[in-house]
């Protein structure tokens, strides 16, 4: 059942925002879980949250305004939504930014600790120990 001359009907659009609601309280709950970092973790679950602030304007937008009727509300709806979108967009950058330094941080750790080892492991003692004598002395013994 079509409200006036909106785009699609509600029918449609409703039900989809409702998946599409439980889809996304099911990821942040499910990231709740996981051991993530907590930098990028916070800016996605303000992500998710802009994602469901913007399903009632685009659900409103889409089936319940009609452009000839009321112009003001289907501006600031449309508005609204593609502001939220671009913030959406906006913090999926960030948090891009944010999950690349931490895994370059966590690389070179990782380089380093890797060198360390390698260079430990490669050196070689400039004087036999006494230990080293004991056990040549004793293994010749037997």
């Amino acid at each position: 059942m079509m409200i006036a001359s909106a785009h699609l009907d509600p029918l449609l659009t409703v039900p989809a925002a409702i998946v599409l609601a439980l889809v996304i309280v099911g990821y942040w709950r499910r990231m709740g879980r996981t051991e993530s970092i907590p930098g990028p973790r916070l800016i996605r679950k303000a992500s998710l949250t802009l994602m469901l602030l913007s399903m009632p304007a685009f659900v409103r937008g889409l089936s319940f305004l009609d452009p000839a009727h009321d112009k003001r509300a289907y501006l600031v709806t449309w508005t609204t939504a593609i502001f939220l979108t671009l913030l959406i967009a906006f913090t999926a950058m960030l948090d891009a930014w944010l999950s690349m330094r931490a895994h370059r941080g966590e690389l070179d750790r990782n380089i380093k600790s890797t060198r360390a080892d390698i260079m430990h492991a490669v050196q070689k003692p400039k004087h036999p120990t006494p230990n080293d004598e004991s056990d040549v002395a004793g293994s010749e013994a037997k």
